[in-house]
């Protein structure tokens, strides 16, 4: 999997994000927006972006999948979010989709194989995060985004970004 250092995934795309440093300046920024209000615009899109107007940070989807079963989850993701990166797509086509995660950075799992992104939801419990969110193709395309850690000052992995799904 190749690694993205430069801030492109604010602008194009969608994106896991769970690394605070990350996460921190789109909170200041205004632009935090619930998973319920988010997926309401499917009925009717604002005329613009909230906050900066570049990114759109979604918050809540972690929660959802902790609390949904397996299958449910895998249902919001398949027939919910993705269609919501569909459509954001199409509507703000220069505007980066970040669902921020406030799970601990253990709790994704690349595959070797096929470089799929697992979400550990609790121990024994994995699911298919990538192949829900951005379908099978995508994960070829997927890269993980690197940011520079100030307590180790070593560069991490802080999330994972997909430039556009079709």
């Amino acid at each position: 999997m190749r690694a993205l250092e430069v801030n492109s995934w604010l602008r194009k795309g969608s994106s896991i994000i769970y690394h605070k440093e990350m996460l921190a300046p789109l909170i200041t920024q205004g632009c935090l927006v619930s998973l319920r209000q988010a997926l309401s615009w499917r009925r009717q899109w604002p005329d613009s972006p909230p906050g900066n107007g570049q990114t759109v940070l979604v918050g809540g989807l972690d929660t959802c999948l902790q609390l949904l079963s397996e299958s449910e989850g895998e249902e919001l993701l398949r027939h919910q979010i993705k269609m919501f990166i569909h459509e954001i797509q199409d509507v703000w086509p220069n505007r980066g989709l970040v669902f921020g995660f406030m799970s601990p950075a253990n709790a994704f799992v690349t595959t070797d194989s096929d470089e799929q992104l697992l979400y550990t939801r609790n121990p024994g419990s994995q699911m298919r995060l990538s192949a829900g969110l951005w379908n099978g193709t995508a994960t070829l395309d997927m890269c993980e985004l690197l940011v520079l850690d100030p307590q180790t000052r070593q560069k991490v992995r802080g999330g994972f970004h997909v430039p556009r799904i079709s």
